[in-house]
């Protein structure tokens, strides 16, 4: 397996546009439903939310993203045909990075990854790894239905 290298994010042009080329790339999203518009996309990058973020690259070539929020939520994206890297990010997040402290009923005290439903590959890669499947969660944003079951 190559050997993988992180970017960190400091919001340069080139970061920005290949940041928005990944954007673009993924099946899966969790946080939107359709994609921003390049000058919303460079204004997120430029004032992001996140503790830490990465370009994953291998062989000089950007491969996928991750980062860390201040809710020690981890999030990591690999294009198609480069999941075999997920492992790698993983670890490179927990030898890099520590989880902030434990917020009770607001933030855990160890990392979590959140996956999209339809990510079947991604689940069952890291249940492999031995992570454990703690939740499932329901978004409760417009459209919804109510049954009186």
């Amino acid at each position: 397996m190559a050997k993988i290298t992180f970017c960190k994010i400091d919001g340069t042009e080139s970061q920005i546009q290949c940041l928005y080329d990944m954007l673009n790339k993924r099946v899966h999203n969790i946080s939107h439903s359709k994609n921003p518009s390049y000058e919303e996309h460079r204004d997120f990058v430029l004032n992001h939310p996140y503790r830490f973020w990465y370009i994953v690259v291998k062989d000089d070539l950007p491969i996928g993203t991750c980062y860390v929020m201040e809710s020690n939520s981890v999030s990591a994206f690999l294009v198609d045909g480069e999941e075999e890297h997920l492992y790698g990010v993983i670890q490179f997040i927990l030898s890099n990075h520590k989880p902030l402290e434990e917020l009770k009923s607001l933030r855990p005290s160890h990392f979590y990854i959140n996956v999209p439903t339809g990510n079947i590959d991604m689940k069952e890669r890291l249940s492999k790894m031995g992570w454990l499947e703690v939740q499932t969660t329901f978004s409760l944003a417009e459209p919804y239905n109510i049954s009186s079951e």
